[in-house]
């Protein structure tokens, strides 16, 4: 993984992606664990997502964790293509979560 996430070009969202990283590091010692973008959604929004289990982050994670997703306007995603991690914009983020929850329930 490349720290400097050159396919992230707003400063917003590679401190949003550090954030999550350095989570995904605390609670995982992994910095990008599989799921870990479903799993800090789940956090954020009260119930697990996409078949993935919250990791039940700290109220101040929480907050942190929403500003800076607020701040960036969108989500950092795990891209298999591109070996690394990628923002979605909020609406791309909505949109492909629907679709990762309708393929986990079928």
């Amino acid at each position: 993984m490349d720290g400097n996430m050159p396919e992230i070009n707003n400063s917003n969202a590679r401190l949003l992606a550090r954030g999550m990283g350095d989570l995904s590091e605390e609670y995982f010692c992994a910095g990008w664990l599989t799921g870990c973008e479903y799993a800090l959604w789940g956090d954020l929004i009260g119930r697990d997502v996409a078949g993935v289990q919250r990791w039940s982050i700290t109220d101040e994670e929480k907050t942190e964790l929403r500003l800076a997703h607020e701040m960036a306007g969108g989500w950092i995603v795990w891209s298999d293509e591109a070996g690394d991690r990628k923002f979605l914009s909020d609406e791309d983020w909505l949109r492909h979560l629907v679709a990762r929850c309708a393929g986990a329930a079928a």
